[in-house]
C-alpha cells in the first residue's frame, strides 16, 4: 500500500556532511520531483513522496541520510526556498505537490542498503 515516505538529508554545522554525502544529496534532490522543503535547522532538506519501503521495513538511517515511512515524527518548516544549501544546484524548481516516487525510493533504498555508504556486502 502506498503511504508517505520521508527522506531527511542532514548537513548540520556541528556535524557537516562529507563531500561524498553532498554529491549524493545533490543527486537525490535532483531526482525527486516532489515536495521538498528546507529543514527547520536550515541546513538540510525534507523530501516528501508517495510510495512504500520494502516489505516490513519502517525506515533506515545511514550517516546523514534517513528514509522512513512509519514511527517517526517530523517538524515541517514549510520553507521551500532551497537557495544557498551546499548541495542544491541553482535554479532548481519548487515542487508543491507530493508525487509518487516509488522508482526513486527503491533506488535510494538500494543504494543505502548497498555500497554507497559503509561497507560493501560480501559477494
Amino acid at each position: 500500500a502506498n503511504q508517505l515516505v520521508i527522506i531527511d538529508l542532514d548537513d548540520k554545522p556541528d556535524n557537516p556532511a562529507t563531500d561524498a554525502d553532498l554529491r549524493f544529496f545533490t543527486e537525490v534532490v535532483v531526482n525527486f520531483a516532489t515536495y521538498t522543503e528546507r529543514s527547520v535547522g536550515g541546513h538540510g532538506v525534507h523530501i516528501v513522496a508517495v510510495g512504500a519501503l520494502p516489505d516490513g521495513l519502517k525506515g533506515k538511517r545511514t550517516g546523514h541520510v534517513e528514509i522512513y515511512s512509519a514511527e517517526r515524527y517530523l517538524t515541517f518548516s514549510g520553507n521551500t526556498n532551497l537557495d544557498g544549501l551546499r548541495f542544491v544546484p541553482p535554479g532548481i524548481e519548487t515542487v508543491w505537490e507530493v508525487a509518487n516516487c516509488q522508482k526513486g525510493i527503491d533506488q535510494l533504498f538500494g543504494k543505502l542498503a548497498g555500497s554507497v555508504f559503509g561497507h560493501r556486502p560480501a559477494p
